[in-house]
């Protein structure tokens, strides 16, 4: 597995708290310089944090729903009668 550079925790970390996208990303490009792959990572690492976020904030059963195709609020479950 490719180690990051403790720079890339640090950065990463500190755009967490930056809450507007437009500040977060001139504070990428001003802490990246001229090293665009670093640059591309960190921005793939936060999508992914963001997307992450929004999945843990959703029930299971309305990610299921959204994996499946279907309507969490209409869906019913039977019981088998026990476990």
């Amino acid at each position: 597995m490719n180690e990051k550079t403790p720079d890339f925790e640090e950065i990463f970390h500190a755009a967490l708290e930056i809450a507007s996208a437009t500040e977060r990303d001139e504070f990428l490009q001003t802490k990246c310089g001229d090293d665009s792959k670093l640059l591309g990572e960190l921005r793939e690492m936060l999508a992914s944090h963001q997307d992450l976020g929004s999945f843990l904030d959703k029930p299971p059963i309305d990610v299921e729903a959204t994996i499946i195709g279907v309507d969490a609020s209409e869906k019913t479950w039977r019981s088998t009668g026990g476990l």
